[in-house]
């Protein structure tokens, strides 16, 4: 479940369609991305412009049957020449995601 709209710190905020489209989640950091023979894997959504609701995200060790909360880390993000000022986003860690996509 999503968390209520919250400010967002301006350099996301402010992002046109354009800029928020040239966000890129960087594959290296995927989900299972350190499993050679997956099937799957999972990247997120970066949250800004209108996509203000947080949504959390979790991840599930099976050995120990226990969910860790991941949590949001400008370097998950790849900002190419999107204009986001990243030191806005230093210390940000319960911004969330704005989603996610299992491919």
């Amino acid at each position: 479940m999503g968390g209520a709209p919250r400010d967002l710190p301006p350099t996301l905020a402010n992002l046109t369609p354009q800029a928020y489209n040239s966000i890129q989640y960087d594959a290296n950091h995927s989900l299972w991305n350190n499993i050679e023979e997956r099937k799957l894997d999972i990247q997120f959504f970066h949250v800004g412009m209108g996509f203000r609701r947080r949504v959390r995200m979790f991840s599930l060790d099976a050995s120990t049957q226990q969910a860790r909360e991941i949590h949001f880390r400008p370097e998950l993000f790849k900002y190419n020449d999107a204009g986001v000022d990243t030191r806005q986003l230093e210390g940000q860690s319960d911004l969330g995601f704005a989603g996610f996509r299992v491919f």
